[in-house]
Protein backbone atom coordinates (compact mmCIF):
# COMPACT_ATOMS: atom_id res chain seq x y z
CA UNK A 1 0.00 0.00 0.00
CA UNK A 2 1.11 3.56 -0.43
CA UNK A 3 0.59 4.52 3.20
CA UNK A 4 3.35 1.21 3.73
CA UNK A 5 5.87 2.70 1.27
CA UNK A 6 5.68 5.81 2.60
CA UNK A 7 6.42 4.22 6.16
CA UNK A 8 9.27 3.01 4.70
CA UNK A 9 10.87 5.90 2.45
CA UNK A 10 10.30 8.14 6.04
CA UNK A 11 12.06 5.13 7.98
CA UNK A 12 15.11 4.87 5.48
CA UNK A 13 15.63 8.99 5.98
CA UNK A 14 15.52 9.19 9.55
CA UNK A 15 18.01 6.03 9.21
CA UNK A 16 20.04 8.67 6.68
CA UNK A 17 19.46 12.10 9.43
CA UNK A 18 22.10 11.61 11.40
CA UNK A 19 24.70 10.48 9.07
CA UNK A 20 26.22 13.90 8.05
CA UNK A 21 25.77 14.96 11.99
CA UNK A 22 28.18 11.51 12.68
CA UNK A 23 30.43 12.54 9.82
CA UNK A 24 31.24 16.06 10.94
CA UNK A 25 31.30 15.03 14.66
CA UNK A 26 34.59 12.62 14.11
CA UNK A 27 36.31 15.64 12.09
CA UNK A 28 38.41 16.49 14.41
CA UNK A 29 39.98 13.17 15.44
CA UNK A 30 40.43 12.21 11.86
CA UNK A 31 42.15 15.48 11.26
CA UNK A 32 44.26 15.37 14.20
CA UNK A 33 48.08 15.63 12.77
CA UNK A 34 46.89 17.59 9.45
CA UNK A 35 44.86 20.15 12.05
CA UNK A 36 48.22 20.12 14.85
CA UNK A 37 50.21 20.84 11.95
CA UNK A 38 47.86 23.22 10.49
CA UNK A 39 47.23 25.24 13.99
CA UNK A 40 51.00 24.94 14.52
CA UNK A 41 50.52 23.37 18.02
CA UNK A 42 52.67 21.38 20.06
CA UNK A 43 51.48 17.75 20.72
CA UNK A 44 50.22 18.12 24.00
CA UNK A 45 48.76 20.96 24.27
CA UNK A 46 46.55 19.87 21.05
CA UNK A 47 45.72 16.57 22.19
CA UNK A 48 44.33 19.11 25.21
CA UNK A 49 42.51 20.92 22.86
CA UNK A 50 41.71 18.20 20.79
CA UNK A 51 39.58 16.55 23.94
CA UNK A 52 37.87 19.84 24.75
CA UNK A 53 36.28 20.00 21.29
CA UNK A 54 34.96 16.45 22.35
CA UNK A 55 34.68 17.87 25.82
CA UNK A 56 32.12 21.30 24.90
CA UNK A 57 30.32 19.24 22.58
CA UNK A 58 29.32 16.88 25.03
CA UNK A 59 28.31 19.19 28.12
CA UNK A 60 25.09 20.42 26.61
CA UNK A 61 23.92 17.07 25.69
CA UNK A 62 23.98 16.36 29.18
CA UNK A 63 20.40 18.55 29.59
CA UNK A 64 19.30 19.20 26.36
CA UNK A 65 17.67 15.95 25.17
CA UNK A 66 15.44 16.50 27.68
CA UNK A 67 14.28 19.55 26.69
CA UNK A 68 14.63 18.64 22.99
CA UNK A 69 11.91 15.96 24.42
CA UNK A 70 10.01 18.86 25.84
CA UNK A 71 10.22 20.61 22.90
CA UNK A 72 9.51 18.14 20.65
CA UNK A 73 6.14 16.77 22.53
CA UNK A 74 4.52 21.05 22.42
CA UNK A 75 5.37 21.77 19.26
CA UNK A 76 5.68 20.76 15.78
CA UNK A 77 8.61 17.45 15.13
CA UNK A 78 9.55 18.86 11.63
CA UNK A 79 9.71 22.50 12.72
CA UNK A 80 11.94 20.99 15.83
CA UNK A 81 13.94 18.98 13.45
CA UNK A 82 14.35 22.49 11.42
CA UNK A 83 15.68 24.27 14.27
CA UNK A 84 18.05 21.96 15.38
CA UNK A 85 19.32 21.28 11.80
CA UNK A 86 20.02 24.81 11.32
CA UNK A 87 21.54 24.95 14.94
CA UNK A 88 23.85 21.98 13.67
CA UNK A 89 24.66 23.96 10.36
CA UNK A 90 25.58 26.86 12.02
CA UNK A 91 27.82 25.42 14.92
CA UNK A 92 29.61 23.18 11.80
CA UNK A 93 30.11 26.36 9.76
CA UNK A 94 31.65 28.40 12.51
CA UNK A 95 33.83 24.97 14.05
CA UNK A 96 35.08 25.51 9.56
CA UNK A 97 35.68 29.47 10.04
CA UNK A 98 37.79 29.05 13.22
CA UNK A 99 39.83 26.48 11.44
CA UNK A 100 39.97 28.23 8.41
CA UNK A 101 40.83 31.67 10.83
CA UNK A 102 42.95 29.54 13.27
CA UNK A 103 40.66 30.68 15.83
CA UNK A 104 40.41 28.31 18.76
CA UNK A 105 37.83 30.30 20.43
CA UNK A 106 35.77 30.18 17.30
CA UNK A 107 36.22 26.39 17.15
CA UNK A 108 34.91 25.66 20.37
CA UNK A 109 32.04 27.83 20.16
CA UNK A 110 31.08 25.89 16.83
CA UNK A 111 31.51 22.65 18.45
CA UNK A 112 29.10 23.47 21.50
CA UNK A 113 26.32 24.50 18.70
CA UNK A 114 26.66 21.40 17.11
CA UNK A 115 26.46 20.28 20.16
CA UNK A 116 23.31 21.67 21.27
CA UNK A 117 21.79 20.64 17.94
CA UNK A 118 23.48 17.34 17.13
CA UNK A 119 22.03 14.71 20.05
CA UNK A 120 18.67 16.92 20.40
CA UNK A 121 18.30 15.54 16.66
CA UNK A 122 17.97 12.21 18.01
CA UNK A 123 15.21 12.93 19.98
CA UNK A 124 13.56 14.30 17.32
CA UNK A 125 14.24 11.46 15.12
CA UNK A 126 13.09 8.42 17.32
CA UNK A 127 9.75 10.96 17.79
CA UNK A 128 9.15 11.16 14.17
CA UNK A 129 9.95 6.91 13.91
CA UNK A 130 7.57 6.20 16.47
CA UNK A 131 4.74 8.57 14.95
CA UNK A 132 5.01 6.49 11.79
CA UNK A 133 5.29 2.92 13.53
CA UNK A 134 2.58 2.80 16.40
Amino acid sequence: TPASGARWTVLFLSCTLLVGNYYAYDNPAALNLPLKRYLDHDYDSWQYELNLLYAVYSFPNMFLPFLGGQLVDRFDPRKILLIFSSIVCLGQTLFAIGVSTKNFGLMLFGRVLFGIGGESISVVQSSITSTWFQ
